[in-house]
């Protein structure tokens, strides 16, 4: 019984211990004000300094800087976004005022006041600048990733440099109903993104923001459809926007592509010809656009003579080789990086098909995982990056995981190897300055990892993965979690 005692007052005497405040407050380079809560009650012995970080969730807060490194619950604040900086989850008591998560913080003492709460959101609102006031990842020439998050309309402006989320910008009309921004696009002649939305009754705009400042440029209405892709020419003047069926929406009928001039930013026409239209791809030499069917058999191409006015339709022959039982279902196009071959994904068939740009000609059928989905294509290496959603034969020994990414070997038309990148892999993208090839997980089945917090406006978090592309294996050390249903990438390199 003593012994029992003894061990009581021991689990006692270090729970008291730990987190226990430092009467010397050192200077993180935080605002004064913000320097005094966090160093008195979060940088603090047991917590989240120096010493004992790392068994604190990964979060440091002994500074400024250190405060947006890694931790395991991914960017705990990202700059003008309180809402979905993580760190004021865990010191929120009021679950009215937003998402208060488990342990509260500081933990095993008294709650920060309101006040002090409404300060540090006030303060993430305003950039969460350090003392000198200068803002985290404000150099617009940094390489970034563009990530569309579905579930809350945003998109992740994530800084490749540090891995970290540098800003959530709301996208779409914050009309009250999920807009869904489903597809993104960055081109460098104009050093802007481009966005749309599945809901294009909500929104039925393409959305233009710049890639420097994240600011909107413009809106462009493109009427009522279910928006999937955009394409934007290499001159960054033209776009054509993809819908699957725009007569349920109202419009020009099923199967259409807007012709949008960027220049002036209005809609120019609309394409027929292209039945459930999905993926678009404009070939490299900008002769031709190409346009995939997601519930048909075809693969359609327009000629770009006239990119403002493309003329009538022709259509690939996908079965060159032997009839098919099943329909295709094409997803997506995209060319190789030399423009020598384009690849579409088939999820009809669960295959990846590769087509001579010079003639269309059929040049491999590749068996890939279920649900074969987005394409990425690499200039330095010669793989092409296809994730395959739903993939549940590629690692069937392993119930916890759903989805694969097959990898292509460009040259020689062969599967190279398949990987397990995350839970329901949809968007991906290159990024050859580091060798890496990011993949979106949307973990929207319940079946999927837990995330670590919830997103401030409700749902379930996916997460960001990347391939190492110099050994083709993924780095299980990182694991950046975003917000609800990450869906498309696009890189600014």
């Amino acid at each position: 019984m003593k012994q029992i005692n003894l061990l009581f007052f021991l689990f006692v005497a270090l729970t008291i211990a730990c987190c226990k405040p430092d009467d010397d407050l050192p200077d993180g380079n935080f605002p004064e004000a913000i320097n005094t809560i966090i160093m008195k009650d979060c940088a603090v012995s047991g917590c989240h300094n120096d010493a004992s970080h790392e068994a604190a969730g990964g979060l440091n807060l002994a500074s400024w800087e250190k405060m947006f490194s890694a931790s395991s619950g991914g960017s705990a604040v990202v700059p003008f976004n309180s809402d979905h900086s993580f760190l004021t989850y865990y010191i929120n008591r009021d679950p009215n005022t937003g998402p208060a998560l488990l342990p509260v913080m500081p933990y095993l003492r008294d709650p920060l006041s309101a006040e002090d709460v409404q300060m540090i959101r006030d303060w993430i609102d305003t950039g969460a600048p350090d003392k000198n006031g200068n803002i985290k990842f404000s150099n617009s020439t940094d390489p970034k990733l563009f990530l569309t998050n579905q579930g809350c309309d945003l998109v992740s402006v994530i800084d490749l440099a540090t891995g970290r989320i540098a800003r959530y910008i709301g996208v779409g009309l914050s009309s009250g109903v999920s807009e869904a921004p489903h597809n993104v696009k960055y081109n460098a002649a104009t050093d802007q993104w481009y966005t749309v939305f599945i809901d294009g009754t909500a929104n039925p705009n393409l959305e233009v923001y710049s890639g420097s400042d994240f600011s909107l440029a413009k809106r462009i209405d493109i009427g009522d459809g279910d928006w999937n892709t955009v394409t934007v020419t290499n001159d960054g003047n033209y776009a054509y926007v993809a819908a699957i069926n725009k007569e349920a929406f109202g419009g020009a009928g099923p199967g259409t592509v807007a012709v949008v001039d960027l220049s002036a930013g209005q809609l120019l026409m609309y394409l027929s010809g292209a039945p459930t239209s999905h993926g678009t791809a404009v070939s490299p030499n900008g002769s031709r656009l190409y346009v995939t069917q997601q519930l048909g058999d075809d693969l359609t191409w327009f000629d770009l003579s006239d990119p403002s006015s493309p003329a009538d339709p022709d259509v690939v022959d996908l079965d060159q080789w032997s009839p098919q039982a099943s329909s295709f279902n094409t997803h997506e196009v995209m060319f190789t990086s030399d423009g020598t071959k384009y690849i579409v994904t088939c999820q009809g068939t669960d295959e990846v098909r590769i087509f001579n740009t010079s003639n269309d000609s059929l040049l491999a059928v590749i068996p890939v995982g279920n649900y074969p989905s987005e394409i990425a294509v690499s200039a330095s290496f010669p793989y092409a990056f296809v994730t395959c959603m739903e993939d549940t034969n590629s690692f069937s020994g392993d119930p916890e995981k759903r989805g694969s990414v097959a990898v292509i070997n460009t040259s020689t038309l062969t599967l190279e190897t398949t990987v397990y990148a995350g839970y329901q892999p949809h968007g991906i993208v290159v990024d050859e300055g580091s060798q890496r090839c990011y993949v979106a997980n949307r973990n929207t089945a319940s079946t999927g990892p837990a995330p670590h917090h919830i997103s401030g406006c409700g749902g379930r978090n996916g997460y960001l993965s990347f391939i190492d592309m110099t050994t083709l294996t993924v780095d299980p050390g990182y694991r950046m979690e975003v917000s609800v249903d990450p869906y498309s990438l696009a890189i600014k390199p």
